[in-house]
């Protein structure tokens, strides 16, 4: 059995109020702001998605192997209120975190995997060709 660590930052919205985690469909946590759980899966491909009032994230896929600590953060981001009125069903942000080791942050410290792509992403649609972006070019002679 692999364990789901979900989590739920210190934000702005809904400080009272918990944020329903749901996995596979069925209610598994409710957290409110800073806090987190762990929680028992199978193996294999897991749909979780977070929900506070009519509100929803996005059914996010995570694929929990073995033994593994797969950990995903649910937030309220600040543009929540506004989305909650014209996207109800994508107002809440959840996303993957990866593990960090190291670093400026501490050992317990982690990165977002969607800053990741964002971050990819961004740069290579600053190149001026529309060449696939190479992350190594070959050396000239």
């Amino acid at each position: 059995m692999g364990i789901l660590h979900l989590s739920r930052p210190y934000d702005a919205g809904a400080v009272l109020r918990r944020v329903w985690v749901t996995v596979d469909g069925l209610r598994v946590a409710g957290l409110r702001p800073g806090q987190s759980v762990d929680v028992p899966v199978t193996a294999g491909l897991r749909v979780v998605q977070a929900a506070l009032d009519w509100t929803r994230s996005e059914p996010l896929s995570v694929r929990v192997d073995g033994s593994a600590t797969v950990s995903v953060e649910a937030s309220l981001p600040v543009d929540a209120y506004w989305r909650a009125f014209v996207t109800p069903s994508r107002a809440l942000d959840l996303r993957m975190v990866l593990p960090h080791r190291g670093g400026a942050g501490g050992p317990e410290s982690a990165v977002p995997a969607v800053d990741l792509v964002r971050t990819l992403t961004r740069i290579a649609s600053r190149r001026s060709d529309t060449r696939a972006p190479q992350l190594c070019r070959p050396a000239k002679k």
